[in-house]
């Protein structure tokens, strides 16, 4: 921990991340009261949904080749500026389309800012420290879902749309100030023309990567298969608060408040035990006890179990979002860091995007109850198929260690 006290230059970074975090969650408040005043309904806040999600699909990919090409520190401090002007003009802005293409070039940023800086945290702390500097970053994010909306709702109900808007644009100018004045090395970049060939190469190249390490391969889809499930749990526990444990409106607020302590609990996990030496199985553990909570749910009698029950999934979700970070930044050379960030990223939301779409439905055709229980199970599942693919690369790797090498074979 000291070496993280110590290092100016990651805390100014962090700090800016500890700032525009807590506003990003101010616009998502504001931009939907505004909607609703508008006179826009359910369908216009979910084309509000689609245009950030839609965003981090389509400029996903793209995203990390330009991360892994361009000086990253330039970078983040371009898209925080570049941000802030959007969410400035979001402050004028009645027109839903024009809401909507705001939102989008925001989550291009964002597609471009997360891999950028998950990518250059290895360049600015020790090995030792790796684990602590991804908890706080992480925290920093879980701490801002559980404050920002709070917030947001606070400054919008008393001065406004406008002013949270406003305050979101300045977050991200604090942002943009804290990366300048802060030194974020980085390794040599790839060289030469940026044009479709040399996109597309560097694209290959960084999926040949994520298929030949294992360790990131499985948390990667493992992280794919978890949020094509989870995002049936954000469609049905309203109603799952309301109908099944008559908690109503406020239980709901509850069950979120639970879930996002968790987070905050579980994302420092792995910095508190330095986790850095034993990430892997770390990630494992923290998947196999999200998967409990949220099955146990499911069999919760009242709303106390329940929020017990979903603080331990939180904090399983937490811990393995720092512990696959780690993974990743351990097993990937530098100028491979931003593209495998962004397929990790592109892949986590195309599964939520499914899985909500589907729970749309699932609930006409079973029970929600069995929804939680199916999905905690489904945990396992993912589990049980990750930890094999582990013992089985371990295994592939063992025979050829005593596979005979050349001018060997037969020799005592």
């Amino acid at each position: 921990m000291r070496h993280i006290i110590s290092n100016r230059h990651f805390l100014q970074v962090w700090a800016g991340q500890v700032i525009s975090n807590v506003g990003d969650w101010f616009t998502y408040v504001a931009l939907i009261a505004r909607i609703y005043q508008m006179g826009g309904g359910s369908l216009a806040v979910s084309g509000l949904l689609i245009s950030q999600m839609g965003s981090a699909l389509l400029a996903g990919q793209v995203a990390g080749v330009l991360v892994d090409r361009l000086n990253r520190k330039q970078t983040m401090i371009a898209v925080d500026l570049v941000r802030a002007a959007v969410i400035f003009a979001a402050v004028f802005s009645h027109n839903l389309w024009v809401i909507y293409a705001l939102v989008f070039v925001a989550g291009v940023g964002s597609a471009l800012f997360q891999p950028a800086l998950y990518a250059s945290v290895p360049n600015l702390v020790k090995p030792e420290s790796l684990a602590m500097a991804n908890s706080l970053i992480t925290t920093t994010y879980n701490l801002g879902f559980v404050m920002g909306p709070a917030l947001g709702g606070i400054i919008t109900g008393r001065w406004g749309a406008g002013v949270a808007l406003l305050g979101d644009a300045i977050s991200f100018l604090v942002s943009a100030a804290c990366v300048a004045l802060s030194k974020v090395p980085q390794e040599a970049r790839a060289r030469g023309p940026l044009n479709l060939r040399a996109a597309y190469d560097d694209l290959v190249e960084g999926l040949r990567h994520i298929r030949q390490r294992t360790e990131v391969l499985v948390v990667i889809v493992t992280l794919l298969a978890i949020m094509s499930f989870s995002g049936l749990i954000n469609v049905v526990e309203i109603y799952f608060a309301r109908d099944v444990l008559h908690a109503g409106n406020q239980g709901f607020g509850y069950m979120v408040s639970a879930w996002g302590a968790g987070m905050v609990l579980g994302s420092l996990l792995p910095g508190l035990i330095r986790a850095q030496s034993r990430a892997m199985a770390l990630f494992l553990a923290a998947v196999l006890l999200q998967g409990v909570g949220v099955g146990l749910v499911g069999v919760a009698p009242h709303l106390v179990w329940a929020l017990a029950f979903l603080v331990v999934g939180g904090l399983g979700n937490g811990a393995h979002n720092v512990a696959a970070a780690v993974v990743i930044q351990q097993a990937t050379a530098d100028q491979l860091r931003g593209r495998v960030f962004s397929t990790r990223r592109t892949l986590a939301y195309l599964g939520w995007v499914v899985s909500m779409a589907v729970g749309g439905f699932l609930p006409s055709i079973m029970p929600l109850r069995a929804i939680y229980i199916m999905t905690g199970l489904s945990h396992l599942l993912i589990l049980g198929a990750a930890v094999g693919l582990m013992q089985r690369a371990g295994q592939v790797q063992q025979a050829e260690a005593a596979r005979p090498g050349p001018g060997k074979a037969g020799r005592e």
